[in-house]
């Protein structure tokens, strides 16, 4: 019984040395790949890639350092790396446009819905809204453009500008997108304004003067609204400006003024 409980401590203590012994190795394993990927040289992440061949970011890494001048490498390398991992969106996106530059359009639309997937962020609403642009799919550029609408993360023109292109109309635009944010709202009267449409600049105007309700909001919109004013008056729409100005009025310190005023 001794003996038994001899050779029990044994195997246990030369378990948990050899346990400590794999973890010193694979400590310096990774610390040396980790070096060698952070000189951004090809050499230097494939022999990240050797040393450490269950991580998904030096394949990734690889392909992005070899996505121009060696798109089929790039291309494998990707594959590599959603196959290690396939929550990583941003792989799934590049293997989509390297997909879709090889006319393989139904890899390259599986590619990005697969990165929509694994990430509800904004970048891949915005890949699948743009390949759907180009691909004059209407429904589903609006699906996607209406996802990347709600969480655009800060200069939300590009997206008007592809929904412009799609359809000039400024109604039919709020009512693909539903924005619900009023400083995206801001961002499309501005957008309006390089449009020269004073309609549709009063529709977008007017409708950001109805959804706003918050104080904050009030200060950052006010601004936005005053500048539409001025610039239908630039532009010699009194007419359209009046209906603004008034509205503002109702709820800041601004005087109303009467069709007929002086």
């Amino acid at each position: 019984m001794l003996n038994t409980n001899r050779v029990c401590r044994f195997a246990i203590r030369a378990f948990c040395l050899a346990a400590l012994a794999v973890g010193i190795v694979w400590n310096g394993l990774f610390a040396i790949a980790d070096l060698s990927a952070r000189r951004n040289q090809t050499d230097s992440t494939r022999l990240a890639m050797r040393l450490m061949p269950a991580n998904a970011a030096y394949p990734a890494q690889l392909a992005e350092e070899l996505y121009a001048s060696d798109p089929p490498a790039a291309k494998s390398l990707l594959q590599k790396a959603v196959k290690l991992n396939r929550y990583d969106a941003s792989s799934w996106i590049q293997l989509g446009l390297l997909s879709e530059a090889e006319d393989d359009l139904p890899q390259a639309e599986e590619s990005l819905l697969q990165a929509a997937s694994a990430d509800s962020t904004f970048l891949p609403s915005w890949s699948l809204t743009n390949f759907y642009f180009r691909r004059q799919n209407a429904a589903r550029f609006w699906y996607w453009a209406h996802r990347a609408a709600q969480m655009v993360p800060d200069d939300a023109t590009p997206l008007f500008r592809l929904a412009w292109y799609v359809n000039p109309n400024a109604q039919e635009i709020e009512k693909g997108l539903q924005m619900k944010r009023p400083v995206v709202e801001g961002q499309f009267v501005n957008f309006l304004l390089t449009q020269n449409d004073p309609e549709a600049v009063t529709a977008a105007a007017s409708h950001l003067l109805q959804t706003t309700n918050n104080e904050s909001t009030n200060q950052e919109s006010t601004g936005t609204l005053l500048g539409a004013c001025d610039w239908l008056l630039e532009h010699e729409r009194p007419d359209l400006a009046l209906g603004l100005w008034n509205g503002l009025g109702t709820r800041t310190s601004y005087r109303s003024v009467e069709a007929d005023s002086p």
